[in-house]
């Protein structure tokens, strides 16, 4: 049995208000012929389908256009969970349409799995979080866990009648008794597969996961993960990695550098063969870069410009990194941005000031110097603008003509 384990497609995502749309229609076109090559017999996607529970009507024509043809006309059954950016309910909307086409999708831990024919194979049987599935001669069995938030397993497995010892629990121990549970359905004459959009790794979090959503008390320790699984297809963290010597508890990553902290390594995503009684042999298929993401570093202004204008036919974002004494420009930084598009900031980094202030005696100053010098010690070291200088200027000078006609009156 052949297995294509996958994640984290967000789709919909943007990146400082610049779409990805386009990225990730390139991304399911290369994903889709892969899989055409590979022909799997079931494809796992391991959450977070989209990037916000409202998708947009074109992210949602998107992904159903990609699960039918990554279904094959039925060879191939796709089964997605949710994960924490979808809804669940949303997301299972389209289940009774997917079904004839082989795509099983599950909301929650109670999501209802119909059995009978999903394209040309079947779910002999699913109950809570647990769907068998027979494929030609082969049978797997799945235990599915979507986003288990602290509401959702409130709701669904526990009540007001727990013992104290029941509530004082950590979310770690309780995700173990769901996966014991689980579990107990594997039989020796299936090939057994867990897929779980969870955080079973404590160090690594790619920024692209929003700040918040995750830390300590939502930490599962693999321990509490089915043992007994013969792999295990994970969603959540967003850079591709083992988390076992045996190599077969895996982030899958997301296919897409969804931020700057992301392309620092390569994307992925993972093909598992697995035979009854035999360990899964795993090898990956990597995922080219779409559209980069750039940082540039700038001795100046303009440095910045020129680098705009070397660079204005490249699809790419960036981060334009500038050291400068002086403040930029309104027009300047519309230069950059008419010279190269999709520049997602410029970041000024100020030189620092060598001591100056302290060397200057502020009484032998002018005003206006005073101002400036000022302005340098409190943006450590920026020089004003022409601007600002003016209309501090404009300012002072109302003030002494208010001053000036107050004594008068005065007088």
């Amino acid at each position: 049995m052949r297995i294509v384990h996958t994640s984290d497609w967000h789709l919909g995502k943007s990146l400082a208000g610049h779409s990805r749309l386009a990225e990730q229609k390139k991304f399911l076109s290369f994903f889709i012929d892969k899989c055409n090559d590979l022909k799997p017999d079931l494809i796992l996607v391991a959450g977070d389908i989209y990037d916000n529970v409202n998708p947009s009507a074109q992210a949602e024509e998107l992904l159903y256009g990609a699960l039918k043809k990554l279904a094959r006309n039925g060879e191939c059954i796709v089964l997605l969970i949710a994960g924490n950016h979808d809804n669940p309910e949303r997301l299972t909307a389209a289940s009774a349409l997917a079904k004839e086409h082989g795509i099983v999708i599950v909301g929650t831990l109670k999501t209802q799995i119909a059995t009978g024919r999903y394209g040309k194979h079947e779910i002999v049987s699913a109950a809570d979080g647990i769907i068998e599935i027979s494929i030609g001669e082969e049978k797997a069995v799945i235990a599915a866990l979507p986003y288990p938030s602290e509401k959702r397993l409130a709701e669904n497995f526990y009540d007001n009648n727990q013992s104290v010892e029941e509530k004082g629990k950590t979310y770690a121990e309780k995700i173990g008794e769901i996966f014991a549970e689980l579990e107990k359905h594997y039989r020796k004459e299936t090939v057994n597969i867990a897929i779980a959009h969870i955080f079973a790794m404590k160090g690594y979090e790619g920024s692209s996961e929003r700040a918040g959503s995750l830390g300590d008390s939502f930490l599962v320790d693999r321990k509490y993960l089915p043992n007994t699984a013969d792999y295990i297809a994970l969603g959540h963290i967003h850079k591709p990695m083992s988390l076992d010597k045996e190599g077969k508890i895996r982030y899958s990553g997301s296919p897409i550098h969804y931020s700057i902290d992301e392309t620092s390594y390569e994307k992925k995503f993972f093909v598992i063969d697995a035979s009854v009684g035999e360990k899964a042999v795993i090898s990956e298929e990597k995922i080219p870069v779409f559209k980069p993401i750039r940082r540039w570093d700038c001795k100046s202004i303009e440095d910045a410009v020129e680098l705009c204008r070397q660079n204005s036919d490249e699809d790419s974002f960036v981060y334009i990194n500038v050291e400068t004494d002086r403040y930029i420009s309104d027009a300047e930084i519309k230069e950059m941005k008419s010279l190269k598009a999709d520049i997602i900031d410029i970041i000024p980094n100020i030189k620092e000031a060598h001591g100056e202030l302290e060397q200057i005696k502020i009484s032998e100053l002018s005003f206006t110097q005073q101002f400036v010098e000022f302005y340098r010690f409190k943006k450590s070291g920026l020089e004003p603008s022409e601007e600002i200088i003016e209309l501090f200027n404009e300012i002072t000078t109302a003030a002494e003509s208010a001053d000036e006609e107050d004594v008068s009156e005065t007088d």
